[in-house]
């Protein structure tokens, strides 16, 4: 599994480059991929668990 996130990273700051032709540029956008997805596995859960913990429904 870590060894995928750290292919798949490096493939992304590969095309990044290719894509926006800056090496700065490129890890700022795969940082920002990366944390948009930690927050697409993080942040449902936690709106569940306080929707149902508070209004009882989920959303």
């Amino acid at each position: 599994m870590t060894v995928f996130v750290v292919v798949a990273v490096r493939v992304a700051v590969a095309v990044a480059v290719v894509v926006f032709g800056d090496v700065r540029l490129a890890r700022c956008m795969v940082v920002v991929m990366v944390s948009i997805g930690a927050r697409r596995a993080v942040l449902p859960a936690i709106f569940r668990s306080f929707y149902v913990g508070h209004a009882g429904f989920l959303p």
